[in-house]
């Protein structure tokens, strides 16, 4: 069950429609660990209907991080994936053919610190995709990562992809407020008690089993 989030969901169908600067959009996305961004990225895509691509960078070399990319856009095994020796060098092949296609579609790019640390060039290699086929395009690329420091710097003035974003948001805790959704048969002061423990963050929450009482999850 998908809780809240409708602010967020509210600003993310909004880049559905956009049209400035055109109908191509970027976005960033970041919060600390299990904050949920991987579940509210995917449950928009879900309801949009909107065809899209989900993939996450692994903390592995940048060789293998590429291979693993390929294998997602192309949906074959990683094995069969063409391996290819820069990012530079696969988003000059992979930039156009997304631009080509008449439909709308959503590419969502998740735990981009783990990439970018890996091999600093891929932060160059977007900019060049974006500024050359990808923004006038129908693409909506999500950039998304758990290491806030890092994921600010990105939207910096140094940083290769600094102007082009059209969107970024910091996601936060749950409010207070969504514990009543996780948990209606407690009384509001066990709520109050653990939302004091563990704040809103959602993966936290749903260890918990909402037919026991807290004390009785605590054990």
């Amino acid at each position: 069950m998908f809780i809240d989030r409708h602010e967020e969901l509210a600003f993310l169908n909004r880049l559905l429609t956009r049209k400035q600067p055109g109908p191509a959009q970027m976005l960033l996305l970041y919060g600390r660990r299990r904050v949920g961004k991987t579940e509210l990225l995917k449950h928009w895509c879900q309801q949009s209907g909107i065809a899209y691509t989900y993939w996450a960078a692994d903390k592995e070399p940048a060789a293998l991080q590429r291979r693993s990319f390929m294998a997602t856009m192309l949906d074959m095994p990683e094995e069969q994936a063409t391996a290819f020796d820069s990012w530079p060098a696969l988003w000059r092949w992979l930039a156009p053919r997304l631009a080509e296609k008449p439909e709308k579609q959503i590419l969502i790019l998740d735990e981009l610190s783990y990439a970018s640390a890996a091999d600093p060039a891929l932060l160059s290699a977007l900019q060049h995709a974006w500024d050359h086929h990808l923004q006038e395009s129908n693409v909506i690329l999500v950039l998304c990562g758990s290491q806030v420091t890092t994921m600010e710097a990105i939207m910096q003035h140094q940083s290769p992809l600094f102007g082009r974003f059209t969107g970024q948001w910091h996601l936060q805790p749950l409010p207070f407020s969504s514990l009543r959704e996780f948990f209606p048969g407690w009384p509001a002061e066990e709520r109050v008690a653990l939302y004091g423990v563990v704040g809103g963050i959602p993966a936290y929450l749903r260890w918990l089993d909402k037919d026991l009482r807290l004390v009785d999850n605590i054990r």
